[in-house]
C-alpha cells in the first residue's frame, strides 16, 4: 500500500514540479515536502487540504484511501508513528478522515486505537521506551481518543442500542491501566448503552453509592495486570457483602482477565477477554 509520502512524491513528479516549486506554491519550507515524501513528518489538516487543493485530488486520494485497505496495522503504525513524533493534529486528521468517509467508530477504535497501545506496550516491554515514554504516548493517545469520541457523539453516529442497560466501569483496584476500559465505555456507548466511565480504585462504598444513585444495571472492571489478582479479589468479597452490589451483574474483563482466578462466586460475574464477548454478555 502506498504512503502519503509516496502519493505525494508520485503527484508533484506528475506535475512535474520541484519540491521547491511546490513548497513555494503551498506556502511551506522545502525540507517541509522532503520530510513529508521520507515520511518523517505528516503534513497538518490544513496543509494536507492545501495539498490537495493544489493537485486537484480529494483528501482521500491523497491520503490513498488508507482506510479502504485491510492493512490495519499498517494504518495504526501510521497514526502511532505520527503520535511518537509529536504530530498530533495529523494523528488526529487521519482518523478524522475515516470518519467523514464512512468507516464505523468501531474499526478505529477495534483496529487503530487497539493495535496501537498494545505496540506501545511491546515497545516498553523490549526496552525500546522507557516507562515514562509509554505513559505519555498513551495519554496523548487517550487526548485523541478522546476526540474522536467527541467528533461521532457531536454528529449523531450512532447504532441501534443492543440493549436499554446503563453500565459503569473502571479498572481494577491498584490498576493504573484505564485505557481499556475507557475504550470498552465508548464502544458500548456508540452502540447505543449508556455508560458511566469512573477510572479506577473507586472505593466499594462510593461504588454502591454511585450504581444507587444512577441505577446501573451492570458492573464492568477491567484488568491488564495479572499482579492484581490478590487486590480484584478482595474487591470482590466487600462487594459481596455490599447490599446493592450483591445485587447486580459484574463482568471482568481486560488483557490478564482469563489468567486469574476469582474465587468469589456467590454474585452474579461473568469473565470475558474481548470486547464481541462483552456484547453479548449484555444482550
Amino acid at each position: 500500500m502506498a504512503s502519503l509520502g509516496e502519493q505525494l512524491k508520485k503527484l508533484r513528479k506528475t506535475s512535474k514540479l520541484s519540491q521547491k516549486t511546490l513548497a513555494e506554491n503551498i506556502g511551506i519550507a522545502q525540507s517541509a515536502v522532503a520530510n513529508y515524501e521520507s515520511g518523517y513528518r505528516v503534513p497538518n489538516r490544513e496543509i494536507l487540504i492545501k495539498l490537495a487543493d493544489h493537485f486537484d485530488v480529494t483528501l482521500d486520494e491523497l491520503l490513498c484511501r488508507v482506510h479502504e485497505k485491510t492493512d490495519w496495522i499498517e494504518i495504526s503504525d501510521i497514526f502511532l508513528k505520527s503520535v511518537m513524533k509529536e504530530e498530533y493534529k495529523a494523528a488526529y486528521v487521519i482518523l478524522a478522515h475515516m470518519l467523514d468517509n464512512g468507516i464505523s467508530p468501531n474499526e478505529i477504535y477495534l483496529k487503530v486505537f487497539r493495535y496501537a497501545l498494545a505496540k506501545i506496550g511491546w515497545l516498553w516491554e523490549t526496552g525500546m521506551i522507557t516507562s515514562a515514554d509509554e505513559h505519555f504516548i498513551t495519554r496523548k493517545i487517550d487526548i485523541i481518543m478522546d476526540e474522536v469520541y467527541h467528533k461521532v457523539e457531536y454528529e449523531g453516529v450512532k447504532a441501534k442500542s443492543v440493549k436499554a442497560i446503563r453500565v459503569v466501569g473502571m479498572a481494577v483496584p491498584q490498576e493504573a491501566h484505564t485505557m481499556p476500559i475507557k475504550m470498552i465505555m465508548h464502544l458500548l456507548s456508540f452502540a447505543g448503552v449508556e455508560t458511566f466511565f469512573i477510572g479506577t480504585s473507586v472505593p466499594v462504598e462510593a461504588l454502591s453509592e454511585f450504581v444507587r444513585k444512577n441505577e446501573i444495571d451492570m458492573v464492568i472492571l477491567s484488568i491488564t495486570m495479572q499482579e492484581f489478582e490478590v487486590d480484584l479479589n478482595a474487591y470482590m468479597d466487600r462487594v459481596q457483602n455490599d447490599i446493592i452490589l450483591a445485587q447486580k451483574r459484574f463482568v471482568v474483563g481486560g488483557k490478564a482477565a482469563l489468567k486469574i482466578k476469582i474465587s468469589n462466586k456467590s454474585i452474579d460475574l461473568t469473565v470475558v477477554s474481548e470486547y464481541e464477548e462483552l456484547l453479548e454478555v449484555i444482550k
